[in-house]
Order: C-alpha cells, then structure tokens, then sequence
C-alpha cells in the first residue's frame, strides 16, 4: 500500500518566491540600521510671554518619531539663544525635555532658536520659538472692525451678519477712523 506523497503537497512557486525574497529583505534591514546608528530627532520650543526683567523657563523638547508616537530622547545637550545672544545651555531628561532659566531686559518679540549639536546618537537638530516680553502697564487695544465704517440701510428687517469675505460687505469707510485710531494710539502708547 505505498501512497505518493509527491502529488498530495504541490509547491505554489510564486508564493515561494514571494517568501523568499521577503524572508532576505528582512535580513538586511539590521544591516541597513546597523550603518547608521544616528537618530533624526525633532526639537520642539515652546513660545514665551514675560515681562521684562522677570525670571522664565526655556523649554525644548527633543523628540524620535516613532510608531507609537513621539517619544522623549534624553542625555543630549541643548544650546539656547535669545535674539542672537546665547543664553547657555541644558541637558535633556529622560522624557527629552530641557529646561533653562532667563531673564530678560528688552521688549518686544524675539527669536529663540535651540540647537543639538551632533552627538554619536543624534543628528544635529534646531528648533524655533518666539519670546514676547511685554509691559503689563501697556495695553493692548482691540478695535472691532465694524466701527470703522458707517452704519449702512438695513431696511425693514435685519438679517445675521454673515462672516466677513471682503470690505465691501461692511459699506462705506467713515472718514474719521484713521484719525480717531490715531487718537486712541497716542493716548495708550504715547
């Protein structure tokens, strides 16, 4: 009772190949990683609002993209520079956060600009962030735009106001804006 076996498990021979050629691209891949052992990382700054002369903390956060999301590379070196000036520097924690210390004189926005130098287990990475250092004694004046033109013939009825898409919705331009905006800019900010 001798059965052949050689018909009853027949090879599909793309599949095979298929399997094959998948099974060797897997196995360079460790090769490929294995030349370049440096990580691209992103540095992240956040913005900072201050008054001058006060005391505030630089932060940037130098982070690996990854499939479960960002995560935190630590042991790295930050530099901080403030409007062109260095500020010092700071290393990362184990979440990829630096802080740093500053204090300010001048008013006004200013640039941050963080910087990882290259390091045998990173790239060279730089970050951008903004730092507005603001008199609390100055105000800030908003002046809603519909005040600045004249009242318009609604009719009879009214309807909502509809977004603004361009100036000619709102009518004609009162005369007297510009210099009452004036005004108002003299007597807040001198």
């Amino acid at each position: 009772m001798a059965r052949d076996v050689s018909n009853s498990y027949k090879i599909n021979r793309p599949a095979l190949l298929v399997c094959l050629s998948l099974l060797l691209g897997l196995c360079t891949v460790p090769v490929l990683f294995a030349a370049d052992k440096k990580v691209a990382g992103r540095l992240i700054v956040e913005d900072v609002l201050a008054r001058p002369g006060t005391q505030v903390m630089l932060k940037a956060r130098l982070v690996q993209d990854g499939l479960l999301g960002p995560t935190g590379l630590g042991g790295e070196t930050v530099e901080f520079v403030v409007q062109g000036q260095r500020a010092g520097t700071a290393l990362t924690g184990g979440d990829g956060q630096a802080f740093l210390e500053f204090k300010t004189h001048m008013r006004g926005n200013q640039k941050i600009i963080a910087e990882v130098e290259e390091s045998p287990r990173v790239r060279s990475v730089k970050g951008v962030g903004n730092f507005a250092s603001w008199e609390r004694r100055k105000p800030i004046l908003l002046v809603d735009v519909v005040t600045l033109f004249k009242p318009g013939n609604s009719g009879p009825f009214s309807l909502p106001e509809l977004p603004l898409l361009n100036s000619t919705m709102l009518g004609e331009a009162d005369e007297d804006a510009p210099t009452e905006l004036t005004k108002l800019g003299e007597f807040y900010y001198n």
